[in-house]
């Protein structure tokens, strides 16, 4: 089984609500103590039956001494430029080399005990080592000393739903690379959403108990509520949609939309590091596959991360840091995404809706100022100015890329300029210039994806497509995930409809007409897709 098929199981039966146990008369307790791991936090009494609440949470709470932890071993990142960066990680075997960090964490001495009591065997042991200092580093844009997804993992041995999620995600990473099978992909991917569907069952069953109300908020020795611990777990299943390619990014994406809203997060930003994170990541994948879809993103404009906000970039969790992305440009990007549902669906006047295009093209130029002008001399000038030791200066690349991409997407469809026309090739030029400074492996790269498909498909001359091709080589040597190869085959069917539309255009002499049937053909592929990469 692929992990692919693996993962199209994953969406929660509709008639779950038969499996939830009952707990205790008193919410708060009862809830603390579903989510709460087998080590003894919780200071309330047995009113949840031992029995009934190990079953809910698929977690034994006498958990058999494991052997002696393994330890992460740490090493300093020399590789070339293009190697594959991938640790040496057997799966019947020991753990050894991984991506190093300077940073310092838990070591067998203090994790070690934590582990023993959680993870049941050696391979679950293994899958949370190679996730706390492999996996885990890919999946934000910047690995820093502040990775919140490592600290996420730490954390996440306290709560069996999100941890076994964790474990899923770095079986199918582990997979990927040739470190893990399908059974074992099976096995973690049953585990954990056999959790997931008990917590949404649970979550259903109280939410219709009248005069019943759950708190969103964090308990007194819980650092995230249930509702919180189930939205992580429907965001990180979404990593696994990248890595497989698969199919139910949409499912998992609405499940989390209507925690959001439970929670109340779509119009106040929450207080807590771990639920600020949460809300970052939705943010994110929700505007990212409303343009893979055309589509509006599901949260509205009143959503909290729609507000421009540039302390977001400065406060922790950093949402540059998470996704590459300016909170402003973010901002633009949704906004775009919104107007360029419109134009599409546009009957009748259009001044509306252009008129808010501008202003927004305005806006965004100011903001842009920050920038050289490409293809400048001053441009060349600043670009020899950045420090090749500056660590960070990869990020910063990253986040131009974004702006340019906001750029290139406004322009293409909400303006509607076509694929040839001299605005979109230069952008699409100089998106290519910044891509290239890069280098696969570098790190916030692995946030390149959405960037880069979406300027890949404008590429017209063949030494522009061959350049495209190579550095998506490159990347899916480092980045094996399913998502990016079926991007790349969707690219290249563009290009071959647009050789067709500039053949069939020069041939029968209504280049105009073609050039609009062949938008609409990509608007199809783009509608009718369902996978989803960032």
């Amino acid at each position: 089984m692929t992990p692919s098929a693996v993962s199209n199981q994953l969406r929660p039966s509709e008639d779950e609500s038969s499996n939830v146990f009952t707990t205790s008369t008193n919410n708060e307790p009862g809830l603390d103590m579903l989510i709460s791991s087998s080590m003894d936090l919780t200071p309330w009494d047995d009113s949840v039956p031992e029995l009934a609440w190990s079953s809910l949470i698929g977690v034994s709470l006498g958990a058999d001494t494991l052997p002696e932890p393994l330890e992460p071993a740490f090493r300093d990142n020399t590789m070339d430029t293009n190697q594959e960066i991938e640790p040496e990680v057997l799966v019947t075997g020991e753990v050894g080399s991984i991506v190093s960090r300077s940073d310092p964490w838990p070591n067998k001495d203090s994790l070690g005990p934590l582990l023993s009591a959680t993870l049941s065997s050696p391979s679950e042991e293994i899958a949370y080592t190679y996730y706390l200092n492999h996996t885990s580093s890919r999946i934000p844009a910047y690995d820093g000393p502040h990775n919140p997804y490592r600290k996420l993992c730490l954390v996440s041995v306290s709560y069996p739903l999100l941890l076994h999620t964790i474990l899923y995600v770095s079986t199918v990473s582990m997979f990927n690379y040739g470190r893990s099978d399908s059974s074992l992909i099976a096995k973690h991917q049953s585990q954990a959403s056999s959790l997931l569907q008990n917590a949404t069952a649970f979550l259903k069953a109280e939410n219709g108990k009248p005069g019943q109300e759950m708190s969103g908020q964090n308990h007194a020795l819980s650092v995230l509520s249930l509702r919180e611990v189930t939205l992580a777990a429907y965001l990180m299943h979404i990593v696994t949609e990248v890595m497989s390619g698969s199919q139910t990014a949409e499912t998992f994406l609405q499940n989390a939309y209507q925690l959001m809203v439970e929670l109340g997060y779509i119009e106040s930003m929450p207080e807590s590091y771990y639920a600020r994170l949460l809300v970052h990541r939705f943010a994110i994948i929700d505007v990212v596959l409303a343009f893979l879809r055309r589509r509006k993103p599901i949260a509205p404009m009143s959503f909290v991360l729609y507000q421009k906000d540039e302390e977001m970039d400065q406060n922790e969790p950093y949402f540059r840091e998470l996704t590459g992305c300016p909170q402003p440009v973010f901002v633009y990007l949704a906004r775009i995404s919104h107007l360029a549902y419109d134009a599409a669906a546009y009957r009748g006047d259009s001044s509306s809706h252009l008129a808010e295009a501008y202003q927004l093209e305005t806006e965004m130029r100011i903001w842009g100022r920050r920038y050289p002008v490409p293809f400048a001399p001053q441009a060349d000038q600043a670009n020899g100015q950045i420090s090749p030791a500056d660590d960070r200066k990869d990020l910063d690349t990253l986040s131009e890329c974004f702006y340019w991409t906001a750029q290139l997407l406004l322009a293409r469809r909400v303006f509607l300029d076509p694929t040839s026309s001299p605005r979109v090739q230069f952008l699409r030029r100089h998106l290519f210039i910044l891509m290239d400074r890069l280098p696969a492996g570098c790190g916030p790269d692995s946030s390149l994806p959405f960037p880069f498909y979406m300027a890949a498909r404008e590429a017209m001359a063949p030494e522009d497509r061959d350049w495209a091709r190579k550095k998506h080589v490159e990347m899916i040597n480092v980045y094996r995930d399913r998502s990016r190869e079926i991007m790349m085959g969707l690219t290249e069917e563009i290009w071959s409809k647009a050789d067709e539309a500039v053949n069939g255009s020069v041939a029968g002499g209504h280049g105009s007409l073609v050039v609009l049937e062949n938008d609409m053909y990509i608007h199809v592929l783009d509608t009718v897709a369902s996978h989803f990469v960032f």
